[in-house]
């Protein structure tokens, strides 16, 4: 009996000693956020934020911190657009609104043309969010809005509804030529309205 304790116990302190370096654990940052700290590695759903390798005794431990590459900001979302975007908003006249406008739809005409249709419809989708928001924001403050902003708006949506109908920069410059179009014919016509009412 006490022999066969002692090859169990040999044996055991074998299997330990062989496996004394093996163990991992990760810390691994989910999709919600969340920190989970696993020792079967991060899935690929999951980013390895840091790596923390120890002997089985705890007597020697290392950690591997990993840096998380910054992703590229999407066009729609970069500091100069969003720069021309409150300039566009902010602008005190009809021309200096139509000159800021032009320059994003530029920059959205750019972007098609690079192949990037669905970063084009983001580009179009945020000014007009953008625009709807401040309007919201100007009418709950009770203050006026300038007839102009809710027609570039126009022109804006002009655009985005489109998107289902749109898979070439051909097609998206032609979409964005139309509502151009429209919303100067709109304006002529308010411009006209304007002029014989003053009579």
């Amino acid at each position: 009996m006490n022999k066969q304790l002692l090859i169990f116990f040999m044996t055991f302190y074998i299997v330990i000693s062989n496996n004394s370096s093996a163990s991992t654990i990760s810390r691994c940052i989910q999709p919600d956020g969340t920190i989970e700290f696993t020792n079967k590695g991060c899935s690929k759903a999951n980013s390895l934020h840091s790596k923390k390798s120890f002997t089985r005794n705890f007597t020697q431990s290392h950690i591997t911190t990993f840096k998380k590459n910054k992703s590229k900001r999407a066009s729609f979302n970069t500091s100069g657009f969003i720069h021309l975007q409150n300039k566009m908003i902010k602008a005190q006249t009809l021309p200096e609104m139509e000159k800021h406008a032009q320059t994003i739809t530029d920059k959205i005409r750019s972007s098609a043309q690079q192949g990037k249709i669905n970063t084009a419809f983001n580009m179009v989708a945020a000014t007009y969010a953008k625009l709807s928001k401040y309007l919201k924001k100007r009418q709950w403050e009770g203050q006026s809005v300038e007839e102009y902003t809710l027609k570039i708006r126009s022109f804006f949506e002009e655009i985005l509804i489109t998107q289902s109908t749109v898979s070439t920069a051909e097609e998206f410059n032609r979409v964005i030529q139309t509502a151009w179009k429209k919303y100067q014919v709109n304006t002529l016509e308010s411009s006209a309205i304007t002029l014989s009412e003053k009579r």
